[in-house]
């Protein structure tokens, strides 16, 4: 019998990613939804090339703006 090459930790890994990019789908629709990331999941988009540092930095600043305007 051939061994499973898939460990326990490797499918639990597999299967969150799975369930957070469906989740962050509607996200990549509108730009808004980046700034309520957590920072794992903003830098994995980041380091997947998903989403550019600069894009994320922008609706982050945006978000700041819209909650305190500078007067």
């Amino acid at each position: 019998m051939e061994p499973n090459c898939l460990s326990r930790r490797n499918f639990l890994v597999l299967t969150t990613m799975a369930a957070a990019s469906v989740t962050l789908k509607p996200a990549f629709g509108e730009s808004q939804g980046l700034a309520y990331l957590t920072l794992k999941e903003a830098s994995e988009l980041v380091r997947r090339k998903t989403v550019s540092p600069l894009e994320l930095t922008a609706t982050c600043l945006k978000r700041i703006e819209a909650y305190n305007p500078v007067d």
